[in-house]
């Protein structure tokens, strides 16, 4: 009796244990996507200005200006405005998205990132509630919550992610 009532004790707190590991929101596939790119910008903020752009990384590469929007490039990423930028609205302009061209840079547990296939990126995202396939790319909704971080992997003709572009505002 007394062998059986310690077995029992060890079964339940086996039990515990896994049942509070499992209550953690494993929908999140990676936790912090900007700070990996040593940007200063947390989730929820969804303002990430101009001039803290330049702030991080210094002068852009290259600026150019497409459709009314202007693109930011640096050597691994570029950053998207949705307006023209001038000396007036550097201080209030907010960047759209970030884009990431570079394999330098890895998310989550199975470091997912351009030149991962298709497969893995489906496989990593299994969990979330929002997804929206295109032609060329995948959009996820990176956790069980509508607030949570939208993330688009954009595929080449080889179905292996070539670009990550992070949305940086509502």
């Amino acid at each position: 009796m007394k062998k059986w009532m310690i077995l029992m004790s060890v079964f339940v707190i086996i039990l515990s244990v896994i049942l509070i590991k499992n209550k953690e929101d494993t929908s999140i596939y990676e936790s912090d996507y900007f700070s990996k790119l040593g940007l200063s910008y947390h989730k929820h903020e969804y303002q990430y200005k101009y001039t803290t752009m330049i702030k991080d990384f210094g002068e852009p590469l290259k600026i150019e200006e497409k459709d009314g929007k202007t693109y930011c490039f640096y050597k691994e990423f570029f950053f998207m405005y949705y307006e023209k930028l001038n000396k007036n609205s550097i201080n209030y302009s907010s960047a759209f998205n970030v884009t990431v061209t570079s394999d330098k840079y890895k998310f989550g547990k199975d470091k997912i990132g351009v030149g991962s296939e298709i497969e893995e990126v489906e496989k990593a995202y299994i969990k979330s509630i929002d997804k929206e396939a295109k032609h060329d790319y995948t959009g996820f909704r990176d956790g069980s919550s509508y607030d949570e971080q939208w993330v688009e992997y954009y595929f080449d003709k080889n179905d292996r992610v070539r670009a990550i572009t992070l949305g940086l505002s509502v």
